[in-house]
């Protein structure tokens, strides 16, 4: 048999015994250690007090409209349980405007402070995608070599700049 490095929608563990679909249970992870991430100080990064004041440029055609809250979308369960375990209440100014760009399949480019919540901008959609989605299909292909082993994968996301 082929190696398996745990990609796609197995274990990690070849084909014997895990999960099938994303957004399952797949390690057995107890859910204290989950919520000891969450326990202590919560940085927020911006003033909360003032970033209604904070202005926003949005260029593009038919830009979605912002969000106000995070209810104001559909996201994943995973998703929406893991705001609330972070604290977050109420989208950033750079959140409420990229989310819904993300979330309609468009391109994205952002520039904002340190601190106002730029990852999470794109990463919550991006994340609710794989997982309402499962994931790209994977499938063998021929890389020249008979049995090679080799996969064709199809990405669902790029970032091209780093975020720290």
């Amino acid at each position: 048999g082929g190696r398996d490095f745990g990609g796609g929608r197995g274990d990690g563990r070849g084909d014997a015994g895990g999960a099938r679909e994303w957004g399952e249970n797949v390690r057995g992870y107890d859910d204290r250690e989950v919520e000891a991430m969450f326990e202590g100080h919560k940085n927020t990064g911006i003033n909360f007090d003032k970033y209604d004041d904070i202005p926003v440029e949005v260029t593009g055609k038919d830009v979605p409209d912002a969000i106000e809250n995070y209810s104001d979308c559909e996201l994943h369960p995973a998703i929406k349980a893991n705001i609330e375990r972070a604290g977050y209440r109420k989208p950033t100014p750079v959140q409420r405007n990229s989310i819904p760009v993300v979330i309609n399949n468009r391109d994205l480019m952002s520039c904002a402070q340190t601190g106002s919540g730029k990852t999470a901008a794109f990463l919550l959609p991006v994340l609710d995608r794989m997982l309402n989605l499962g994931g790209p299909p994977a499938e063998a292909v021929d890389m020249g070599r008979s049995g090679s082993g080799r996969w064709k994968v199809f990405p669902t996301t790029l970032v091209l700049a780093p975020t720290r």
